[in-house]
């Protein structure tokens, strides 16, 4: 049976918490108003009941799963990624009531919207490619990790961040090595982070994911203390279920402030947010008069490009982000453009004593100069607002060989 799942949030409120409000059409035939994020009825549900660790190979061909017996995380011969099954999703966005009202489904499905009328869920952007659909979406399990010409997802590695084949490891260098896997291999677009933000919030209908999940390994010393990220794989136990690992902390210099950490995982994705930030490719800030605009790759496809405003593979979406803070917190994003709000793009924010109001998520931009998008937050960002909100929009293309900066792969076989 079809599947909708919907979430409300009143983002005039400074409650992290959002309302449920679509009822679940699926076998058990329960509202989805009484479930909770990860309960067995979610598990059970499309898209969140599919998505799992895999072996990848670079024809994107699965040669094994978590839980078979030939699984292992740390297998060098395939990527170990996480299958996402397509799905299809709805924005409705309603500013006379200052709500903002979140559909998913597994099929095309009517809803209601909140001022009258009604629409229909359709493809969720992440599973577009090139102007062709695809089934299945794959994501990096892992940070990626720099291995012989290409970057890679594996365990029990550190997540590449500094130099990578001899050159400094920039959002430029970083393609270059996981386009190098084949066609369909990329880094993680904006298209993906904005689905796997709404896949979040739909499944715990709140944004404080510190609380509810874990802060992730963001509680470490600053750069001097480290050689870099803690290794990937602390959450192999946890296979394709969301939690959090505690461990002492790996790949230390000299003693930090604090040595016990965990990684989280979400479904499968490992350190989401903490750990090293990554670079989101398929989105570009440029300077207007006032604040930023963001240019967004229509096309999910490649060529890439850091620096594009051109208008024609990388489109104005006219949302407009706030430019010149440090650290503050998110309170609303830019819903006003029906074509591009899917992106999560911060439209006001604050600077708060505490980081579990609104949207529990700190931005960052910088002067009036183009820019890309870092994502996650790293080790030491807890007082800065971790989490899959964290957005700092603060550096260049040419922005590397820094501790902090890594990225993620993802393939899109069409």
């Amino acid at each position: 049976m079809a599947m909708l799942c919907g979430v409300q949030w009143d983002y005039s409120s400074d409650s992290p918490l959002l309302s449920r409000t679509a009822t679940i059409l699926a076998t058990n035939g329960t509202a989805n108003q009484t479930w909770v994020g990860g309960d067995a009825n979610y598990n059970a549900a499309m898209p969140f009941g599919g998505m799992g660790r895999c072996g990848l190979t670079i024809d994107g061909t699965v040669m094994n799963r978590y839980g078979d017996g030939c699984y292992l995380d740390t297998d060098p011969t395939t990527h170990k990624m996480v299958c996402v099954p397509a799905f299809y999703s709805y924005v409705d966005y309603y500013p006379t009531a200052s709500h903002v009202n979140f559909y998913i489904s597994d099929v095309p499905t009517s809803i209601t919207l909140e001022g009258g009328g009604s629409a229909t869920t359709s493809l969720n952007p992440a599973f577009t490619s090139g102007g062709l659909n695809v089934p299945y979406l794959y994501i990096g399990a892992f940070e990626a990790y720099y291995m012989g010409g290409i970057l890679t997802s594996l365990a029990d590695v550190q997540p590449t961040t500094l130099t990578a084949g001899g050159a400094n490891f920039s959002i430029t260098a970083a393609r270059t090595y996981a386009e190098a896997n084949g066609d369909g291999w990329e880094l993680m677009t904006a298209q993906t982070l904005s689905m796997l933000q709404l896949l979040l919030i739909v499944e715990y209908a709140r944004f404080d994911f510190c609380t509810a999940i874990s802060q992730g390994i963001s509680n470490l010393g600053e750069q001097t203390n480290r050689t870099g990220g803690c290794n990937t794989g602390h959450t192999k136990v946890l296979g394709n279920v969301t939690g959090a690992v505690g461990f002492t902390s790996d790949n230390v210099v000299s003693p930090d402030v604090e040595l016990e950490t965990e990684a989280v995982s979400y479904r499968g994705i490992e350190n989401l947010w903490g750990n090293v930030m990554q670079f989101i490719d398929g989105i570009n800030i440029a300077p207007d008069s006032i604040n930023y605009s963001v240019w967004v790759n229509t096309t999910n496809a490649r060529p890439f490009s850091s620096t594009a405003h051109d208008g024609d593979q990388y489109k104005n979406t006219g949302q407009a982000l706030i430019n010149g803070i440090i650290d503050y917190d998110i309170t609303s994003f830019d819903f006003s453009q029906a074509a591009y709000n899917w992106l999560f793009i911060p439209e006001i924010a604050e600077y708060l004593s505490l980081r579990t109001q609104y949207v529990c998520g700190g931005v960052s931009t910088s002067a009036l100069t183009a820019q890309i998008l870092l994502h996650g937050g790293y080790w030491p960002s807890w007082a800065a607002g971790v989490g899959p909100f964290y957005l700092d929009y603060r550096s260049t293309a040419t922005y590397s060989h820094y501790k902090h900066a890594g990225a993620r792969i993802q393939y899109m076989g069409v």
